[in-house]
């Protein structure tokens, strides 16, 4: 069984790229975070009933790591989509693409249905 449908289009490519990179992004993260709850759970654990923790003061390179890591990973992602979606509606000669074959279909809808117009 697959586990993408057949590509229908010249387009589909690089939609699949982006869902794979999308999809390894978010296993990649999935699986590193539970790594280190796991392993920080037992590293830290209380010993003794009665020990109380220090208190810890942040270290700004953390800080900095855990903003700038899933910031640029969406930035990524939304990039990469943004331009692979407008790169459906516009060829790299001016043309526009598959809208150049459009055909104008003129419809009211409604909270139920839709009725096309008469032209």
């Amino acid at each position: 069984m697959p586990l993408y449908p057949e590509q229908a289009s010249n387009f589909a490519p690089s939609v699949d790229a982006l869902m794979v990179y999308i999809t390894l992004i978010c296993v990649f993260f999935a699986v590193a975070i539970t790594a280190a709850i796991i392993f920080f759970f037992f590293k830290y654990r209380r010993k003794d009933p009665a020990e109380v923790g220090v208190a810890i003061h942040g270290d700004m390179r953390l800080e900095t790591l855990w903003i700038v890591v899933p910031a640029v990973s969406g930035l990524t992602m939304f990039g990469w989509g943004a331009r692979r979606v407008c790169g459906l509606s516009s060829r790299s000669d001016g043309h526009a693409g598959y809208l150049r074959h459009r055909k104008t279909v003129d419809v009211e809808g409604s909270a139920t249905h839709w009725l096309p117009r008469d032209q």
